[in-house]
């Protein structure tokens, strides 16, 4: 690995950015967006950039540029309509990676900024596909319905427990109300 390549790895299920201050082997030298050094197994990188930062910088001048890359990444993942992507994937195939993800919603010259925004925003998503490994496996149709139909339960479970807390505040505030308004 070349030393300043920003790369990113799994951290207790976020992706995590950093620069790769020195390379040992299997062993990389890192710096994260957090501002930790540490080492790391290399094949635990699941994102290089195409491009350098220069190590050679201030370690805050490199946090600061990590946290700038991550900023950028984000707002292409807030581009990104997983719904829309699974649905132009309808028949087209099953497993896929994110690269190909990337390309298929960027366009085929996709940046490593590219593909860490759409592996971002899969990482996200907990309805319309199942990660496994590097891989992206499309959720089927049936499936998708039920988790739809499951959040719908919950939201509608949601606004009832906060309907019923708004009453329960306002009958401790001294307010007199009727029991049934509740449960309307």
């Amino acid at each position: 690995m070349e030393t300043g390549k920003i790369i990113e790895f799994w951290e207790n299920k976020r992706i995590i950015a950093a620069v790769c201050l020195e390379s040992r082997g299997e062993r990389l030298h890192i710096l994260t967006e957090q501002n930790r050094e540490a080492s790391l197994s290399s094949n635990r990188v699941i994102n290089c950039s195409d491009y350098l930062v220069d190590p050679a910088l201030s370690r805050d001048e490199l946090v600061l540029k990590l946290k700038l890359i991550v900023e950028r990444r984000n707002r292409l993942k807030e581009e990104t309509n997983v719904n829309e992507l699974w649905e132009l994937l309808q028949g087209e195939g099953d497993i896929f990676t994110g690269e190909t993800l990337a390309e298929l919603w960027f366009g085929k010259q996709t940046s490593s900024d590219g593909i860490s925004a759409m592996q971002r925003a899969l990482s996200e998503d907990k309805i319309y596909f199942k990660q496994k490994g590097e891989k992206y496996i499309l959720n089927p149709q049936e499936l998708v319905e039920q988790y739809h139909l499951k959040l719908e339960r919950e939201k509608e479970k949601a606004r009832e427990t906060e309907e019923v807390s708004q009453w329960l505040r306002q009958i401790w505030s001294g307010k007199k109300l009727p029991l049934n308004q509740a449960t309307e």
